[in-house]
C-alpha cells in the first residue's frame, strides 16, 4: 500500500506523510476536555460566585482577572521550557503528564466551595483554586498545542486537524452545557442552588481527565514526527526574554496578538454577563434557557461545516475578519432594537430571534477560531524562517497570554459594571424571585451587547494588515526544507 504524502505545491519537495484519521482524532481528544472545562467556567463561574456565593461583582471579576494574569505571566516560561526540554518522553509529553491531576482536582473543588464561609475566606479559596486551574491548564495545553505544527506541516492538513479539534471542543462544550442545564440546574431556581454546582464541577472534571489521558497516551507514538532541538541549540531559561523579543519581532504574530487582545476583551465581558442578561433582561424561563446550548451548538457545527468549504476558497485572515464583523452585528442588533421598541419582548417570536442569532454568532465564532488557529501554526513556520529556531511553545504561550489577559480584563469590566449598575447581589433576594429594577438590567445589556460589539469590531480591522498567504507559506516551507537538508532534487 502506498503512503500518502502531503506536499507544499512542489512535487520534488518531500514532506511528512499525512497523519492517519485515527491519529488526528486522538490528538484532538484533549480539546473535548478543554471545551467542557472552559464552558463550565465561562458559562457558570461568574454567576456562581456572585449570585450563589454572594461575592460582589467587582471582587469576583478581580479574582478571575488575577488568576488569568498570574497564568498569563507564567505561560511564556512554560512554553519556553517545553521548547527546550530534553527527556526520553520528548519535549511536550512530560508537561502534559504534570498538568493532568492538578487541573482535574482544582476544577472539582472550585465548584464545590463550602456554604457558610465568610466572603474573605470564599475569595481566598477561589483565588487559590482558580490559579491552580489556570496554571495546570497551561502546563498541559501549551505543550499540547505546540505539537500540532510539528506533526502536521501541510497548509490544508493543518486546517483539517484544526477543524477536528474545533469539533471536539464543541462536543465538550455541549456536554458541559447539556449536563449543566439538563441535569444539575433544572427548575426555575436551578441556577441558584448551591449544591447543584458541586456535582456539576466534579462531573466535568472527571470527563476532562479521561479525554486528556486519551490524548496523552494516543500521541506518544508520534514523537518521531516532532522537532528535536539539538543540544547545542538549547538555551537557558534566562534567555526567554530574547525569545519573546523574537516572537514579537514577527509582524504576523504581532497582528494576531493584537486581534486576540481586542476580541477577547470584548467577548470576556459579554460571556461573564451572559446569564444575567438572559435571565433578567430577556426574562427567558429556565425551560427555554435549557434549550439554548442546543441551538448554540447547532451554530457551532454549522460553522464547522461552512468553514471546511470556505477554507478552500478564501484566505484564512479574510474568513476570520468577516466572522468577527458578523459576531459584532449579533451582539449589537438585538439589544439595540429592543431598546428602540423594534424587537419582540416575550414569547415564541423572541425565542426564535434570539436563538437564530445564537446560531449565526457561534457559526461565525467557529469559523474565526478554525481559521485563526491555522494562521498561528503558519506563523510558527515563518518564525523559523526568520530566526532559525522553532518556538511553537513560546508562540502558543504568547497567544494564550493575550487571550487570558483579555478575558481577565473582560471579567473585571463585567464585575465593575455589575456593581456600578447597582444590580442586587444578595443571594437570598435573588432566590426569592423579587423583581429586579429595570435600569441596572438595561445597563448590563448595553455593556454585554453594543458595548462589546464596539470593542470587538476593531480586532477585525487590525487583520487588514495580515500578509502571510498560502503562496508565501509555500515559499517559506520550501526554504526551510532546503535549510534542513530535506530537499530532494528532481529525479532523473
Amino acid at each position: 500500500m502506498s503512503t500518502t504524502v502531503t506536499t507544499t505545491g512542489d512535487p520534488f519537495v518531500p514532506a511528512l506523510p499525512s497523519l492517519s484519521l485515527l491519529d488526528k482524532w486522538l490528538y484532538c481528544a484533549a480539546t473535548f476536555a478543554l471545551g467542557a472545562h472552559n464552558a463550565g467556567i465561562n458559562a457558570f463561574l461568574f454567576f456562581y460566585l456572585t449570585a450563589v456565593c454572594g461575592l460582589s461583582g467587582t471582587l469576583a471579576g478581580l479574582l478571575v482577572f488575577i488568576s488569568l494574569i498570574v497564568d498569563a505571566v507564567l505561560d511564556p516560561f512554560i512554553g519556553y521550557m517545553s521548547d527546550n526540554l530534553r527527556s526520553r518522553l520528548g519535549r511536550r509529553h512530560p508537561f502534559m503528564a504534570a498538568g493532568l491531576l492538578p487541573w482535574t482536582l482544582a476544577y472539582g473543588f472550585l465548584f464545590g466551595l463550602p456554604e457558610g464561609l465568610s466572603n474573605n475566606t470564599t475569595a481566598i479559596l477561589t483565588a487559590a483554586l482558580l490559579i491552580v486551574v489556570r496554571v495546570a491548564n497551561s502546563v498541559y495545553m501549551l505543550p499540547y498545542q505546540a505539537i500540532a505544527p510539528e506533526i502536521v506541516r501541510d497548509y490544508h492538513e493543518r486546517t483539517t486537524i484544526g477543524g477536528i479539534a474545533t469539533f471536539c471542543n464543541i462536543a465538550g462544550s455541549l456536554a458541559a452545557a447539556g449536563l449543566g442545564f439538563g441535569l444539575f440546574f433544572t427548575g426555575e431556581d436551578g441556577l441558584l442552588r448551591h449544591e447543584a454546582y458541586l456535582g456539576f464541577g466534579w462531573t466535568i472534571a472527571g470527563i476532562g481527565l479521561l479525554a486528556m489521558l486519551l490524548t496523552y497516551v494516543g500521541t506518544r507514538h508520534l514523537r518521531g514526527r516532532m522537532h528535536e532541538m539539538p543540544a547545542e541549540e538549547r538555551e537557558g531559561v534566562m534567555k526567554i526574554f530574547a525569545g519573546i523579543g523574537e516572537v514579537f519581532g514577527n509582524q504576523s504574530f504581532r497582528i494576531l496578538f493584537m486581534v486576540l487582545m481586542l476580541f477577547w476583551s470584548a467577548e470576556g465581558t459579554a460571556i461573564a454577563l451572559e446569564l444575567y442578561v438572559i435571565r433578567y433582561f430577556w426574562e427567558l424561563p429556565m425551560t427555554v434557557i435549557a434549550l439554548g446550548p442546543i441551538w448554540i451548538h447547532v451554530g457551532m457545527v454549522t460553522g464547522l461545516l461552512i468553514t471546511a468549504v470556505l477554507m478552500r476558497r478564501f484566505s484564512k485572515h479574510r474568513i476570520t475578519m468577516v466572522s468577527i464583523f458578523v459576531i459584532c452585528a449579533v451582539h449589537l442588533l438585538p439589544v439595540s432594537l429592543r431598546l428602540a421598541g423594534l424587537f419582540p419582548t416575550e414569547g415564541l417570536p423572541l425565542w426564535i430571534l434570539l436563538y437564530s442569532g445564537s446560531i449565526v454568532l457561534f457559526a461565525a465564532l467557529i469559523a474565526a477560531i478554525v481559521a485563526f488557529g491555522a494562521m498561528m501554526a503558519d506563523a510558527t513556520d515563518e518564525h523559523e524562517y526568520l530566526y532559525g529556531t522553532r518556538r511553537e511553545g513560546l508562540y502558543y504561550a504568547a497567544v494564550t497570554l493575550s487571550n487570558k489577559a483579555a478575558t481577565g480584563i473582560g471579567a473585571l469590566v463585567a464585575g465593575l459594571v455589575l456593581d456600578l449598575a447597582r444590580f442586587p447581589s444578595d443571594p437570598e433576594y435573588l432566590a426569592s424571585g423579587a423583581a429586579i429594577p429595570w435600569e441596572p438590567v438595561r445597563n448590563l445589556a448595553l455593556i454585554a451587547g453594543p458595548g462589546a460589539a464596539v470593542i470587538a469590531v476593531t480586532s477585525g480591522l487590525v487583520l487588514l494588515r495580515y500578509r502571510l498567504t498560502e503562496d508565501r507559506l509555500d515559499e517559506i516551507q520550501k526554504a526551510l526544507r532546503e535549510r534542513r537538508g530535506e530537499f530532494a532534487g528532481r529525479p532523473g
